[in-house]
């Protein structure tokens, strides 16, 4: 069974372990599996149409070719039962193979289980996905987000009112407003929460959803609500005083449809702020204590916080590039903070979308002591911010604010913001970090607007997505060249580009060089801008020294930031203080428990060091938490045929290889020592015959077959073509037959090699 979910950020997993990566690596074939599971009414679909949704600027027979072969790949990936056709004319996908969310959404709304179908809507339909060159598909997708949402918001509506019924208020309330913000337009939405509110008996907060609507409307669009909103809001005020607000009626993004939600038990008094729509209401101030005794007692402190991927309520998935920025940007800031532990973008990713966990097993699988919920909303060059703490050991809303501002000062926001959350949880800022955090310069809203999808681009890390995001980057310093961020995201990327061999190191290096000077000379507290240098100083220069300073200034600048802690710890590793690496590695995953990269740059740390039982159980433990992981099965091959386990390690390549369908020179180069050393040469030989002048399979094959002339010329063509790689081989075991052969000590000191 294969499980596919659409609401939301595209997720897919097989129930046995299989890599269905490939099914995301070309657009147009994602579009085409999302319309063949999502598509309604269910059932087959005619070629003919699928041509035109995704091929119109082909001719008829090469858009047939083209969905002859994602087919192809659709079946090869997923299983051959997973495509249904009925003659040369319609094609589907089977129910039997293939578990759609969508279709278990709306099963679960139509048997009047809106509470399980909340559960399921992570966001809209492939949020953030676009396919330029189909414009047909682009506007079935839209309509079917706008559908989906629709029902979404009707089934909160129907939950609300059956939580009002059994009694839990804190529930009806929550879903009510997750209800309005769908629509955070729309005046009969409005109206619908200010009658939940005044029907609830809480009519100063219907007063306050009217009153910021109102606001908003006047000050963004230079409207007023209409009359039936206006006359809604006096009848409302005539009834009865309002009383004091008893809860915050901005909205909370839902968790598990069965979550209970406490009150808070004190706020500071007064309007804070405001956002459009109904969703986007006022947002009071919040203070933690427990009650002990009767006497008030402040609650315990906070140390590790995770930020919750942001809303995006905006109603426009082309802006979740935007928010995912802020998101990655206030993390970035509060990880600047030396008394906090901040969870990275990668472990919560996971939790994306409203419904996604309960914030308790949020908290346990991430083992923080609060978490950090918010939304945005942009309209021209404004933006508004809406932050909640929620102390995820007793689910207590501790504190929650709504920030305005002008998009030029967007950078000095994150440092607000981080002062703010500071401030709450109790945690002292250092003069310096308080100096650091509120230097941020003004920024040109469409230049940061352009760094934030260059420097998102280049998280994909694919060749396409890392050379758009350079062109991105290049644009925002050509129309700033005093944004040193865009400079220094734009060393990372070429860097990026060097370390995957998608450029020349002899091309990459001058132009990762002059973009951290320029990043460095405009501003030196860029952090990631030292983590670049540091690892090129390393690698190019072979300046340790040089090395070790950018990485410990880096550190000090962003004591919690992933990346840096990531790549000094490789450093450490290549350059042999493995107890030091090991150190930064733990710390990398106490900052990114969840993510399979950082676990498995332990077990590696671990491989280097000799420590093979270590490295084992540590890729054992990351396998819990990524099955078809290619590189720890295959890493975890290695370190077994290093202590003789031989059939145990040919278990693991073959396990491995089940995963991928990988060229003979990736084969020989993964497999090719291990089944060498497992005393099976034969496969290995044969394909070294028919690709005799290769050097893919690398040094380690012919150091097991015993040639270490071939093994040294295969080393210095790694030098040539690539350093950074080269740099890996110093501590390889796979390499100790050369470096116990005094003959390959000259060469090997020549490639900079221990020997």
């Amino acid at each position: 069974m294969v499980e596919l979910r659409l609401l939301g950020t595209l997720q897919f997993a097989a129930s046995d372990g299989r890599d269905l990566a490939p099914l995301a690596r070309q657009s147009k074939r994602t579009a085409l599996l999302v319309y063949l599971a999502a598509a309604v009414p269910e059932g087959l679909h005619r070629r003919d149409t699928l041509l035109a949704l995704f091929w119109p600027e082909l001719s008829a027979s090469n858009a047939r070719g083209a969905l002859s072969q994602a087919l192809y790949v659709l079946r090869s990936t997923l299983g051959d039962q997973a495509i249904l056709t009925r003659g040369d004319d319609e094609v589907g996908l089977s129910r039997e193979v293939v578990w759609c969310d969508v279709h278990a959404f709306e099963a679960a709304l139509d048997a009047g289980q809106p509470g399980d179908a909340l559960a399921l809507y992570r966001g809209d339909l492939l949020s953030g996905f676009s396919l330029g060159d189909a414009p047909e598909f682009g506007r079935w997708l839209d309509r079917e987000r706008e559908r989906l949402r629709e029902r979404a918001a009707e089934g909160a509506w129907g939950w609300a009112e059956s939580r009002a019924a059994a009694g839990d208020m804190a529930q009806a309330v929550h879903w009510a407003r997750w209800a309005a913000a769908q629509a955070p337009a729309d005046e009969a939405v409005i109206r619908r929460l200010m009658n939940f509110l005044r029907g609830r008996g809480d009519r100063a907060a219907a007063l306050r959803a009217y009153e910021t609507f109102a606001s908003t409307l006047t000050r963004e669009f230079e409207l007023e609500p209409s009359p039936e909103t206006r006359a809604l809001a006096e009848a409302i005020r005539v009834e009865h005083p309002p009383a004091a607000v008893t809860e915050p009626i901005g909205p909370r993004a839902p968790s598990a449809a069965g979550e209970r939600l406490e009150p808070p038990r004190a706020r500071r008094s007064g309007l804070i702020g405001a956002l459009i729509g109904a969703a986007l209401v006022t947002i009071l101030g919040l203070r933690a204590v427990i009650p002990h005794g009767g006497r008030e007692v402040p609650a315990p402190a906070i140390r590790r916080i995770a930020v919750l991927p942001l809303q995006n309520l905006m109603g426009d998935s082309t802006q979740d590039y935007f928010v995912d920025g802020m998101h990655e940007a206030l993390i970035d800031e509060l990880a600047k903070l030396e008394a906090v532990s901040v969870i990275s973008r990668t472990s919560v990713l996971r939790f994306r979308g409203p419904g996604s966990r309960s914030l308790p097993d949020i908290a346990r699988q991430l083992e923080v002591d609060a978490v950090i919920e918010g939304s945005v909303f942009r309209a021209g060059d404004s933006v508004r911010v809406a932050i909640q703490l929620i102390d995820s050991r007793t689910d207590q809303h501790l504190w929650s604010e709504t920030y305005l501002r002008d998009l030029h000062d967007v950078l000095r926001l994150y440092g607000e913001l981080a002062t703010d959350v500071a401030g709450q949880i109790r945690i002292a800022v250092t003069s310096a970090e308080q100096a650091r955090l509120a230097s941020a310069p003004q920024v040109e809203p469409e230049v940061y607007s352009l760094t934030l999808k260059g420097g998102h681009a280049c998280l994909l890390w694919t060749e396409s997505a890392l050379r758009r995001g350079i062109q991105l980057l290049r644009e925002a310093v050509d129309r700033d060249p005093t944004n040193a961020l865009a400079y220094a995201k734009l060393a990372g990327c070429y860097s990026d580009m060097s370390f995957f061999g998608f450029m020349p190191d002899s091309e990459a290096t001058p132009l990762v060089t002059a973009a951290n000077g320029r990043a460095l000379e405009l501003d030196s507290t860029v952090g990631e801008a030292y983590v670049t240098r540091g690892w090129f100083r390393f690698v190019t220069d072979h300046d340790t020294d040089g090395a070790d300073r950018d990485f410990r200034r880096a550190l000090a600048l962003s004591p919690g930031d992933l990346r840096t802690h990531q790549w000094y710890a490789d450093y450490l590793t290549l350059t042999g203080r493995f107890n030091e690496a090991i150190s930064e590695k733990r710390q990398a995953i106490a900052v990114d428990p969840l993510s399979a990269q950082s676990n498995i740059g332990l077990a590696s740390t671990f491989f280097y060091a000799g420590r093979y039982d270590e490295a084992i159980a540590q890729f054992k433990q990351t396998l819990n938490l990524a099955p078809g992981s290619y590189s720890a099965r295959m890493q975890l091959a290695w370190n077994y045929s290093l202590k003789d386990l031989h059939d145990v390690a040919v278990a693991h390549c073959d396990s491995a290889f089940a995963l991928s369908s990988p060229a003979e020179n990736n084969w020989l180069g993964d497999c090719g020592w291990v089944y060498v050393r497992a005393g099976s040469r034969a496969r290995v030989l044969e394909l070294l015959r028919r690709l005799p002048e290769s050097c893919g399979a690398g040094a380690a094959v012919y150091v097991a077959l015993g040639d270490p002339d071939h093994a040294l010329r295969c080393l210095r063509k790694e030098r040539r073509e690539n350093p950074q790689g080269l740099a890996f081989e110093n501590f390889n075991p796979m390499l100790d037959p050369l470096r116990s052969d005094p003959r390959s000590h000259a060469v090997l000191r020549e490639l900079g090699i221990r020997p």
